[in-house]
């Protein structure tokens, strides 16, 4: 299980060397008496350099636990959510709903999705 993951990233510009450093931590919620239940972090903070504060949440499907059900991704105070609704006691998709923050209603596609 990972907690925290730090990246480095080395540039040249304007004839000096920078770095740009990205700070993650990852966060976990266990059950274990679920066999079925996700081990994938359900929340993971980026923090960069220039202080950009990132915070992403996940939910699973119950009983797919590789499945991803439920995406929020914010970025300062901005954020889009975006989560997909099953066929009841399947893994099937049945429709994928969206949102941000500058629209607070649900946006809707059927599945099969049309591009």
């Amino acid at each position: 299980q990972l907690d925290k993951e730090v990246t480095k990233r080395y540039y040249t510009s304007g004839g000096k060397r920078h770095i740009f450093s990205t700070e993650k931590r990852y966060a976990y919620d266990y059950d274990f008496l679920d066999p079925g239940f996700s081990l994938k972090p359900r929340r993971v903070e980026t923090m960069r350099s220039d202080s950009t504060a990132v915070v992403d949440t996940y939910d699973y499907l119950l009983n797919y636990p590789a499945i991803l059900s439920y995406h929020k991704h914010t970025e300062g105070e901005n954020n889009r959510e975006s989560r997909i609704l099953f066929n009841t006691g399947t893994c099937l998709p049945q429709k994928v709903q969206s949102r941000t923050d500058s629209w607070k209603g649900w946006n809707s596609r059927q599945f099969p999705l049309e591009l």
